[in-house]
């Protein structure tokens, strides 16, 4: 009935956001059902929601389309899949695209762009859709429709969709096949590099940096790492390593810079503040507490070591004895990390054959 409703009667667009309204409600007390039912082929209200989001003019109806659409897709599933066949990817960089030029209203609009760039980290996201080959293809589907390239080009604009296109590239840099390669070759390392360094940055940004980290700092830096971590050997690997050779090795010593002062929150931290007793406990307590960020300096770190240029390694050691510190260290974060992985991993698969003989 949704398609059938002149919005431009007052009585008709009332009766849109209130069934709207029903729909989020449903969602809230039967989400299992109800979100099956809106994402399934059956009522296409996924598709409806979707293609009422994209629309150019802003209204509450808008909005909610939106939010309802960012809820769907957060749950995975049928929601991510059903995508593909209502050309939903290609929908929700349009509606992202138009705000390349200008900022959305503050309030109602602002909230709407933040829900469409949080359902395309969804989509970014690779998880949650039933089957891996289904995962890929969503994937797929974002990098053919030029997600990348758009992120590319809002991550040059000092706008307010900057940092939520900064989020969306953090998800599709760790989750979709073949993004890393892609970004790089789409001229990404310049604008990514010059938040990293702090360049670019909005007043209001600028001010949250100088009262502490934030997740802005937190989203570059995980970038950077996703780089690292799966690129393979090859011409883009070596472009993002040469990143860190420009300019008397500034990004070397930015790095150690963010190091240092993530390592200081981290041993001012007080234990007492975990949640529980177990060790687990206390390495989640910390992992929130900035140790996951920490992990990712420290694994750009290592890569940079590893790439064996004597320049780049002088500098790391010698920045990191200006501040008091040593390379130790940061061997002994990434060997943390690997000792919980291993241990969850274990854990993980000790479940799994409990589960199999159990069957």
């Amino acid at each position: 009935r949704l398609g059938g409703l002149d919005e431009g009667v007052a009585e008709e667009a009332t009766a849109v956001f209130n069934a709207l309204a029903v729909f989020e409600n449903l969602l809230e007390v039967a989400p299992e059902g109800a979100g099956a039912r809106l994402a399934g082929e059956a009522c296409d209200a996924l598709g409806w929601l979707l293609r009422r989001a994209a629309r150019a003019e802003h209204d509450s109806n808008r909005l909610a389309a939106a939010e309802l659409t960012a809820i769907l897709l957060h749950r995975g599933g049928a929601a991510r899949v059903r995508l593909l066949d209502c050309d939903g990817v290609e929908l929700l960089l349009q509606s992202a695209a138009r705000y390349k030029r200008r900022d959305p209203e503050a309030g109602e609009e602002e909230e709407y762009v933040e829900n469409v760039f949080g359902a395309l980290c969804s989509v970014a996201s690779g998880g949650g859709a039933p089957g891996a080959s289904a995962a890929d293809a969503v994937g797929r589907a974002f990098l053919e429709a030029e997600g990348l390239e758009l992120l590319t080009l809002l991550l040059r604009k000092k706008c307010f969709s900057r940092h939520c296109a900064l989020k969306v590239l953090d998800f599709a840099l760790h989750g979709v096949p073949g993004a890393p390669e892609r970004f790089v070759r789409a001229g990404g390392l310049g604008g990514l590099f010059a938040l990293f360094m702090g360049r670019g940055l909005s007043r209001r940004t600028r001010w949250e940096e100088g009262s502490g980290f934030t997740e802005f700092t937190e989203r570059v830096v995980s970038a950077l790492a996703a780089l690292l971590g799966h690129l393979p050997r090859g011409p883009e690997r070596d472009r993002v390593y040469s990143k860190f050779r420009e300019t008397g090795l500034a990004k070397v010593d930015r790095l150690v810079e963010l190091w240092a002062g993530y390592f200081d929150v981290l041993e001012g931290q007080d234990p007492a503040g975990a949640p529980g007793p177990e060790p687990e406990d206390a390495y989640v307590h910390r992992l929130d507490g900035g140790l996951h960020t920490l992990q990712h300096l420290s694994l750009i770190a290592g890569s940079l070591w590893g790439m064996g240029d004597p320049d780049v390694r002088a500098r790391l050691l010698f920045v990191l004895h200006q501040q008091g510190l040593s390379l130790t260290l940061v061997a002994e974060v990434l060997d943390e990390q690997l000792e919980f992985q291993g241990a969850a991993e274990a854990e993980a698969g000790a479940g799994a054959g409990r589960a199999g003989g159990a069957a």
